[in-house]
């Protein structure tokens, strides 16, 4: 695990049914798919059971990916990615963590990053080799950019005024 400069524990969130999340930083390392329940057009976020796990990994604060509709993306698609969202956010927010945003062109441009998923699970690979076993599928790519988000993060906080006003740019 790369060394970090504070000890803050950082929660990086890849939103979405098929997303994930990830904790880095003061010695914690852990990954995981974003929690599901149902099928089909019934899937959505279990967020019971999302809520368990973040109480439990107690971050500081969490960085959550940006995300906006997309072009050609059906309108019934966006508003279940904007649920799924959401559920996310309540979580949060009913945990008390402060929650950052940022867009993932901020933080693939800083791993120079292309915006295929698969070149940020071999990134996530090379930065993490201890969670090759969680990392070893293609699908296992949003784990991959959760990471990647918590690690960006950690590594560009400005610990002398914590100004992050750029952060959504």
């Amino acid at each position: 695990m790369p060394p970090y400069q504070n000890s803050i524990i950082c929660l990086g969130v890849d939103p979405g049914l098929s997303g994930a999340v990830a904790l880095l930083g003061h010695g914690y390392l852990a990954v995981a798919d974003m929690p599901v329940m149902g099928t089909g057009r019934q899937k959505l976020v279990n967020g019971a059971e999302l809520a368990l796990r973040l109480r439990g990994w107690n971050p500081d604060v969490a960085v959550v990916e940006k995300v906006s509709a997309w072009p050609g993306q059906g309108v019934s698609s966006m508003f279940k990615f904007g649920r799924c969202l959401g559920v996310v956010e309540g979580i949060l927010h009913g945990l008390a963590c402060p929650t950052e945003y940022v867009a993932a062109s901020v933080w693939k441009r800083h791993f120079n990053l292309p915006k295929d998923k698969e070149s940020s699970r071999m990134k996530a690979l090379q930065l993490f080799p201890g969670l090759a076993q969680d990392l070893a599928r293609k699908k296992d790519e949003n784990k991959a950019e959760a990471l990647l988000i918590a690690h960006w993060f950690l590594t560009h906080r400005d610990t002398t005024n914590d100004n992050r006003s750029n952060i959504e740019t």
